[in-house]
């Protein structure tokens, strides 16, 4: 993938999931965007819905402004790629944990937060296999 495809999906990838997020926030998981079959209120609302009493899409919302702006920053300062991957790498972890808790522990199924997963997944897989910034930033630690 040439260096500006990768940084304009990378930039839509991240919008998208600010925006996904922002908007399961507002909601409060009855979620029109729950597709039919899917539980969406259940899997919000259950034990693992939050952290400390905070909602799990309070704290999506900010880990994913957070890492937006880490993103854009990359722009000008070549050395938060590492940064940016480090988020990819933990949004990678946690979505694979999140989608392991719906399908094996709840078996309840919420399909917004499956396609919030999907997407931190994909970031993870476009900033590890081909992002030259991300080599080249890593070329000049090693």
């Amino acid at each position: 993938m040439h260096h500006k495809h990768h940084h304009y999906a990378l930039l839509i990838l991240n919008l998208l999931e600010v925006l996904f997020t922002a908007y399961l926030v507002i909601d409060g998981g009855s979620s029109a965007l729950c597709l039919a079959g899917s539980d969406c209120a259940s899997v919000q609302n259950s034990a693992y819905g939050s952290f400390f009493g905070v909602k799990l899409s309070i704290l999506g919302l900010i880990t994913f402004i957070l890492l937006l702006g880490i993103f854009l920053a990359t722009e000008k300062y070549q050395w938060m790629y590492l940064l940016f991957f480090t988020g990819a790498v933990l949004g990678f972890i946690f979505a694979l944990y999140f989608l392991s808790i719906q399908f094996f522990i709840l078996h309840k199924f919420c399909s917004s937060c499956i396609l919030i997963d999907s997407i931190a997944i994909a970031i993870f897989i476009i900033t590890l296999f081909w992002s030259r910034p991300f080599r080249q930033a890593v070329h000049k630690i090693v």
